[in-house]
């Protein structure tokens, strides 16, 4: 995949953490994020973007198996941020 200079994320658009800017935090380093909104704040573009993963799973005490989806929110800029490998 060529990297494009000037790129930048639109809303909904798969995006993931480049590794120098990685928080340890697994929800947003080793899952794709959505994008869900794109703002200007004293001229720096900020990127709010939505966790996907990781889908945790849990029975509940009737037997049923539940999945939980984590939405946790974090706010990256561009440089930040390269497009998720489909």
């Amino acid at each position: 995949m060529t990297t494009d200079l000037f790129w930048t994320p639109a809303v909904g658009d798969l995006v993931q953490t480049r590794p120098s800017a990685r928080v340890g935090v697994t929800a947003f380093d080793d899952h794709p994020m959505v994008v869900r909104a794109v703002d200007q704040l004293a001229g720096v573009e900020l990127i709010s973007c939505e966790s996907t993963g990781p889908v945790t799973q849990h029975t509940d005490r009737n037997g049923r198996v539940r999945e939980s989806h984590p939405r946790w929110t974090t706010f990256k800029t561009v440089d930040e941020l390269f497009p998720a490998q489909p």
